[in-house]
């Protein structure tokens, strides 16, 4: 099967590059799945895809579901990461042209890869060539390296690394983590990272949980949103969106 794909992606890259280097080429991109851990697909009515022109510009494309495929123009030759945010989402899904084509000629976007699919596309925006990487080896090592959570992963480190043309195993490390207990309503909170489980606030009114350092989303289907912010010194920001305007610092 993997030898199938192989051949399959090949012959893709031989076709795309009959064309010309402008031309662009249209192609269905499968849509993922909702996470099991958001427990209510009422959050991801609509979507957000984002990915770079021929030029190299940014492209976004909104879109009514979340559901099945959209159709897009992107660039036919070399690698290019799409995108896919779920309407109010911060982390995204995603894939990466050529290596994420099935057989039957679409372009999987799954969650996945949607790390990987943003570091690419920030790699981008920095100007630097994408075609010398080994896209399928950094799909494997951030598997590896993240244990299956690669949101845990640093990607501000990875992407100097890359930028520096040394990518190797050694680019992927974690962000330091912190505890921390945040004030919130009664209630299941969802993580906007599908790999995280949700977390249960008791009557104690306390979100209890380790969170990297960084930018980081809750959801509550009664309560509104949290945008949760740690930084180096573990110190934590909290803007409670739930139609009260109001921030806490600690």
């Amino acid at each position: 099967m993997k030898h199938a794909v192989f051949l399959f992606v090949l012959l893709f890259i031989l076709f795309s590059s009959c064309k010309g280097p402008g031309d662009p080429l249209e192609i269905e991109c499968i849509l993922p799945d909702m996470p099991d851990t958001w427990l209510s697909r009422s959050w991801t009515d609509g979507c957000r895809v984002v990915y770079r022109d021929s030029s190299g510009d940014p492209v976004e494309a909104l879109f009514p579901s979340c559901a099945g495929f959209v159709k897009l123009l992107i660039p036919r030759r070399g690698t290019s990461p799409i995108l896919v945010y779920p309407r109010g989402g911060i982390i995204p899904a995603g894939g990466v042209m050529p290596w994420d084509i099935n057989n039957a000629g679409r372009l999987l976007l799954t969650w996945d890869h949607g790390w990987t699919a943003l570091l690419l596309f920030r790699l981008s925006a920095a100007g630097s060539v994408m075609d010398a990487l080994n896209i399928r080896r950094l799909f494997r090592e951030v598997a590896a390296e993240s244990g299956g959570n690669p949101w845990l992963l640093d990607m501000d480190y990875a992407l100097r690394s890359l930028s520096y043309g040394r990518f190797n195993v050694y680019g992927l490390t974690g962000v330091p983590f912190h505890e921390v207990e945040i004030p919130a309503d009664p209630g299941d909170w969802c993580s906007d990272n599908p790999f995280t489980q949700p977390v249960a606030v008791g009557h104690c009114g306390l979100l209890k949980t380790t969170l990297g350092e960084g930018y980081h989303r809750y959801r509550s289907l009664q309560h509104g949103v949290l945008d949760i912010d740690v930084s180096e010194d573990g110190l934590v920001w909290v803007n409670r969106l739930t139609g009260d305007a109001g921030s806490v610092t600690w």
